[in-house]
């Protein structure tokens, strides 16, 4: 398990102070968008990972 390449994400309005998580990281939550997604990439390829960082519409994966 790659624990360096993830994303979390939550709705709007939520809030965490820093803290620890489970793998020894640091880890917060800011609000970086105004709206809400929801995707899951496990061991993406490169192609796979360009495509969804750069297509709102990426579906494949």
């Amino acid at each position: 398990k790659n624990v360096l390449k993830w994303v979390l994400l939550s709705e709007g309005g939520h809030h965490t102070g820093p803290h620890i998580d489970s793998n020894g990281l640091n880890t917060w939550i800011t609000v970086q968008e105004e709206h809400m997604g929801f995707g899951w990439m496990a061991n993406p390829t490169e192609e796979e990972e360009k495509g969804w960082m750069t297509n709102d519409n990426y579906t494949s994966g």
